[in-house]
């Protein structure tokens, strides 16, 4: 989902997607999408199921699941104001990855931009260092009650 665009498709009032490049920063469009989805999957869960058991491709589920709903640009109450496409630091999504690993393992870790760190206080940056001692601590109580 990360990687569509919302565009105004005419004067019309009518929008449609469009693929973009890479990935993008999931924002109000990316929430849309998504909720659109849900609502074009909803009570197709066996259908969805038995393409999934039957390896479906893109195209097939596409043609059994979306064509219908997603063959034409939709129209829409009020003003759409189009978010710019941003695309997303590949470095960076790979090190989110390497942190959904981690915690998978039992090592709960969290990750701050330097943009968020420069505009810290002090105080919160003590804060911050607190709430990470508790958190090892909790990990560590879990590690030895075998819960892990």
């Amino acid at each position: 989902l990360a990687s569509l665009d919302i565009v105004s498709v005419s004067s019309e009032k009518k929008v449609g997607l469009e693929r973009q490049g890479g990935v993008g920063e999931c924002r109000k469009e990316c929430r849309v999408v998504s909720r659109a989805c849900s609502h074009v999957l909803r009570g197709k869960d066996d259908l969805l199921g038995d393409l999934l058991k039957d390896k479906a491709g893109r195209k097939k589920m596409h043609k059994k699941l979306c064509a219908k709903v997603c063959s034409a640009p939709k129209p829409f109450e009020g003003e759409w104001t189009d978010e710019a496409f941003v695309a997303r630091d590949p470095k960076e999504m790979e090190t989110e990855e390497m942190m959904e690993k981690m915690k998978g393992m039992g090592m709960p870790m969290k990750m701050y931009k330097r943009e968020d760190l420069e505009g810290l206080t002090e105080g919160d940056m003590e804060v911050m260092a607190a709430r990470e001692q508790l958190g090892q601590e909790r990990m560590a109580a879990k590690a030895e009650r075998g819960e892990l």
